[in-house]
C-alpha cells in the first residue's frame, strides 16, 4: 500500500450490520487506485476511504469479482 485514507463519518453500534463496498478507479502497470465505503443496510455511509496500492510479484490466486 502506498497511499491510505480512511474518513470515519459515524460510529457504528454493536450489532449493527455494515456492508462493505469497493471499486477499482484505475489500474496501471504499477498499481491500482481503489475507492470503497462502509454503510449500513439503509444506506447510511459509515466510512470511506481511498487508497493507492503497488503491484509486487507474484500471481493472484483467485479471480477479482
Amino acid at each position: 500500500t502506498a497511499r491510505l485514507e480512511i474518513r470515519l463519518r459515524r460510529p457504528v453500534g454493536v450489532g449493527e450490520r455494515v456492508t462493505f463496498r469497493a471499486e477499482v478507479l484505475r489500474e496501471s502497470a504499477r498499481g491500482f487506485e481503489v475507492t470503497s465505503r462502509a454503510e449500513l443496510d439503509d444506506g447510511t455511509i459509515v466510512a470511506d476511504g481511498q487508497a493507492l496500492l503497488v503491484k509486487v510479484g507474484g500471481k493472484a490466486t483467485r479471480p477479482l469479482p
